[in-house]
This record gives structure tokens, C-alpha cells and sequence, in this order.
């Protein structure tokens, strides 16, 4: 359960939970930046990015043209590819916040309405 989420719920603000799960439950965003240590900002070409859209089905991944150059591409890889795995565990804990929040407004609401 987000910070955010628990945050709202303590306060009552049953609203503003369940914008917040539903928010974080939609889409993932991954992203790995391979810069120089002394650059202000990576480019696009210097990152792997994958967005995962569970409403839609969609998986989009972009792979940088330096990203493809360089000889450790391969680590880069497989690192972006294990923080792509978490976000499979992080969606699955937002659905089950999501799942958690639908059942406390269905009993607030039922004690509301009997």
C-alpha cells in the first residue's frame, strides 16, 4: 500500500484513495539512463524505457541508439529487463490496494445506506 494511498484513508479521504490506486494500478513507466556522470541530463538516445499500459494490453519498449553501441549493452539489458519483472509485483500490489479500497467504501457505504 502506497504512502499516498494510507495517507488518504487515515484522513477519510476516500476519493482521493482511490484516485491514487487507480492511478498507480493503470500504467508503468520503467526507465534506465546511461550517462556520463558529469552530464546534466540524459538523452534519448543514452536510455531503454519500456511503458506498460495494463487497460489497453500494451507493452511499448524504446531503445536508445547509444544504448545499442556500447559493449555492456547487454547488462544494461538485463538490468532494465529485472526492474520491468518488479513492475509486474508493483502492479499486482496496486490491484490488491485497489481491491482492499473497494471493499472499505463498500462497507462504509453499506453502514451509510443499511
Amino acid at each position: 500500500m502506497s504512502e499516498e494511498f494510507a495517507t488518504h484513508l487515515q484522513q477519510g479521504k476516500l476519493s482521493e484513495a482511490l484516485t491514487v490506486a487507480l492511478t498507480n494500478s493503470i500504467e508503468l513507466e520503467i526507465t534506465s539512463w546511461i550517462a556520463a556522470p558529469d552530464a546534466p541530463e540524459p538523452t534519448l538516445g543514452d536510455c531503454l524505457h519500456t511503458k506498460i499500459n495494463i487497460i489497453d494490453g500494451e507493452i511499448d519498449n524504446q531503445i536508445g541508439s547509444r544504448c545499442l553501441d556500447q559493449g555492456s549493452y547487454q547488462k544494461i539489458n538485463d538490468f532494465h529487463q529485472e526492474q520491468v519483472q518488479y513492475s509486474s509485483q508493483m502492479i499486482q500490489q496496486n490491484l490488491e490496494t485497489l481491491q482492499q479500497l473497494l471493499v472499505i467504501m463498500a462497507g462504509t457505504y453499506n453502514q451509510v445506506n443499511p
